[in-house]
């Protein structure tokens, strides 16, 4: 890592006029003023050993400051889109931007989350000490908060996409939108799923879930469940949990053991269910 001893020298001689300021990996502890960046929108400084850092332009809209050392963040301005902030020593966080889109914010000492504005579409905060979650935005697509200490989470908005919520204390889940494609609830305390979506990818292992009893999967939909288990080889890799819409297709099910990482929940036709499984 190249070590600048003169960033001021650094900074001064930069056009007031560039839009893009890289400041990542160069060993430094302080920035100076940015005030003379009249038209400054994106600010990289990664990978530093900045405490602290200096009053942001008014037109910036994408700010990355992570792995550094930084206890505070000062206040974003308002036309902030992007803030990536992972990896430091930040307690909280000032006011969101009204129009943030992508808040990183993981590998903190965080304990509470501002409220979130309504533009969120990407919320990553693992590894931090979370209790609780703030109202989720309406149209958050991802979520991550794995690694905190989150007992429940918040209504999960119909627009979301991913959620991974591993490695805490949840013990139910909130209603699953038909949407949301991918599932990691893995380790947690739940003792029951709710309603899952088609084609959802879902890893739940290390929980309280009794995935022998068929009375609880029955639950799901009007239709019955029955398991069956596919064999790559002689390596047993994956489970498929399929709806089975006609019961004549039920016929000798093989012994279920529900190690893997990944359940896939599907709605097969009976033809598939045929052409994919041995009787």
């Amino acid at each position: 890592m190249e070590t600048y001893n003169n960033i001021d020298k650094y900074i001064d001689d930069l056009d007031q006029n560039i839009d893009d300021l890289n400041l990542s990996d160069m060993n430094l502890t302080y920035i100076p003023s940015l005030k003379k960046f009249s038209k400054l929108k994106y600010l990289l400084c990664d990978n530093n050993e900045l405490t602290c850092l200096p009053s942001l332009p008014d037109t910036l809209t994408e700010l990355s400051c992570s792995n550094n050392k930084l206890n505070e963040l000062p206040l974003l301005p308002k036309d902030l889109k992007e803030l990536t902030c992972s990896n430091n020593k930040l307690k909280d966080l000032p006011p969101l931007p009204k129009d943030l889109k992508e808040l990183e914010c993981s590998k903190n000492n965080l304990e509470i989350l501002p409220l979130l504005p309504q533009s969120l579409k990407i919320l990553s905060c693992m590894y931090n000490n979370l209790t609780y979650l703030p109202n989720l935005p309406s149209n958050l697509k991802e979520l991550f908060c794995s690694s905190n200490n989150l007992r429940e989470l918040p209504k999960i908005p119909n627009s979301l996409k991913t959620l991974i919520c591993d490695n805490n204390n949840i013990k139910i889940l909130p209603n699953i939108p038909n949407k949301i494609q991918a599932l990691n609830c893995r380790r947690n305390n739940l003792n029951y799923l709710p309603m899952l979506p088609h084609n959802l990818i879902i890893s739940c292992v290390g929980n309280n879930l009794p995935f022998t009893d068929i009375s609880l999967w029955n639950k799901f939909n009007k239709f019955k469940f029955t398991y069956y288990k596919l064999k790559f080889g002689k390596k047993l890799e994956l489970f498929f949990i399929k709806n089975i819409r006609n019961k004549n297709i039920n016929k000798k099910v093989n012994e279920v053991l529900f190690s893997p990482d990944f359940l896939f929940y599907k709605n097969m036709l009976n033809k598939d269910i045929q052409s994919l499984f041995k009787s």
